[in-house]
């Protein structure tokens, strides 16, 4: 007992027992002790090697601090890290640490993030590299005041082909009753979207909060503190390659309401050329699970700045958007248009600005440029390595007060592709070569 003191944390014993078990012995051990603090070193005595295999859950209590010291865990089974509190006492004041070459890695068991956070507050998760090629990296539900950042994902991604993509391996799910959660420095490889902000529980289902016909998984703990509005979301600094996904995602629907985000620096990492590309940079309003998409005024007071992207679209905007602005948009010498929508959109004050375009060799083919709808950018681009580029690529929108103020490069197919009822004003254009016509569409009044 005086080393623990001395030390000031506790460390798992060398036994027989079960990883997973040594390590929550310890955690109990340091919350009765009063130290409120495990650290998991690099070697395991208890194995002999510099490895350590969890395959049940490890549960972190209110203020506490759980520290993987350059250590390497993998998880199997039910394995994995829970901040988990109730309706009445969230969890609170609590930090997942990672230093040096801290690494999580495996999660096989489809659902079961790596880290998973609900009716907690004040948490910060900090520091790890995480592999999670079959799941979800962190989960986080009913969360408010918390800080993920400086983490790091790898996973193979090439050759990507669409049979071989997983179902849900996102990096970072900002899931229903969240509010004020930062999201900072994310980085390296994902099979899925990066970072996901989602009204919904994470695991295909809206409400959670213990319905029987809830679904999601993990299940739900309990009901939610907080509703499933979202709101105040603060993302920083992503920089990864999401396969044909997209590096950051906005989620809703089913009523609920998504305001208050602040997107400031998305960075698309993948190669020029690779035999893939992501959707969207950024993609705001999408719906699934098969919900009613949100209304005109449920996705709300959202500012995306600082996007670099090689993607179909570098901001992708669905189903209906308010008070949007977009700015410091660059699309790389292989991308496509700077803001996109394949689908339907309502919208009402949509502000974009500054919006650049690196060169390329070649226009997009005339015959595909020549019809008068939207023209879909292949994900698996094949033969067509310059997709079609326009600032705007959009179908079937509607909607009041869209500015656009600054566009800059040497040639574009189109400067405006938009199909629906619009009046849109234009600003401070500088486009020498615009290869074929300056807009189309079909009822779009131009400033």
């Amino acid at each position: 007992m005086h080393d623990i003191y001395e030390l000031g944390y506790t460390q798992p014993e060398n036994n027989e027992s079960a990883d997973a078990a040594r390590i929550q012995a310890a955690i109990d051990l340091a919350k009765e002790t009063g130290l409120n603090k495990t650290v998991i070193p690099r070697y395991n005595r208890g194995a002999g090697a510099c490895r350590w295999v969890v395959d049940a859950p490890v549960t972190i209590p209110s203020d506490f601090v759980l520290e993987l010291d350059n250590c390497q865990v993998e998880l199997t089974g039910d394995g994995g890290f829970d901040v988990c509190g109730g309706e009445e006492t969230p969890a609170e004041r609590v930090r997942l640490v990672g230093t040096g070459n801290a690494c999580i890695s495996g999660g096989e068991k489809a659902g079961r993030p790596l880290i998973f956070i609900e009716n907690a507050r004040q948490v910060t998760v900090c520091g790890l590299s995480l592999q999670n090629r079959h799941t979800r990296g962190i989960l986080c539900r009913g969360v408010s005041l918390a800080v993920i950042r400086d983490i790091w994902f790898f996973n193979d991604l090439e050759p990507v082909l669409p049979g071989e993509l997983p179902g849900n391996a996102k990096g970072i799910t900002v899931a229903c009753g969240c509010d004020s959660v930062t999201v900072e420095n994310i980085f390296g490889t994902t099979l899925g979207d990066t970072v996901e902000v989602t009204t919904f529980s994470g695991g295909g289902s809206p409400h959670c909060g213990g319905s029987p016909h809830c679904g999601s998984t993990p299940p739900c703990s309990g009901t939610l503190v907080n509703t499933s509005a979202v709101r105040d979301i603060y993302i920083k600094n992503v920089r990864s390659d999401c396969s044909v996904f997209s590096n950051v995602r906005f989620v809703n629907g089913d009523g609920n309401l998504l305001s208050g985000a602040l997107v400031d620096g998305v960075t698309d990492l993948s190669r020029e050329g690779a035999s893939y590309r992501a959707g969207a940079a950024v993609s705001i309003g999408e719906t699934v699970y098969g919900f009613c998409p949100a209304r005109l005024g449920e996705t709300r007071n959202m500012s995306v700045k600082n996007v670099v992207s090689r993607g179909a679209c570098a901001v992708e905007l669905v189903s209906s958007v308010q008070d949007i602005t977009i700015s410091d948009i660059t699309m790389r010498s292989d991308g496509g248009a700077a803001v996109g929508c394949g689908k339907t959109l309502e919208y009402n004050n949509i502000y974009l600005c500054n919006v650049k375009f690196d060169p390329r060799q070649a226009p997009y083919p005339i015959e595909e440029v020549r019809k008068p709808d939207y023209i879909e950018t292949p994900l698996f681009p094949g033969e067509h390595f310059y997709p079609y580029r326009a600032v705007c690529n959009m179908r079937d929108i509607h909607g009041f007060n869209f500015k656009i103020n600054g566009v800059y490069a040497d040639m574009v197919d189109n400067l405006l592709r938009i199909t629906g009822k619009n009046h849109i004003e234009l600003y401070d254009v500088d486009v020498p070569n615009i290869v074929y016509d300056d807009f189309v569409g079909d009822d779009c009044t131009v400033d």
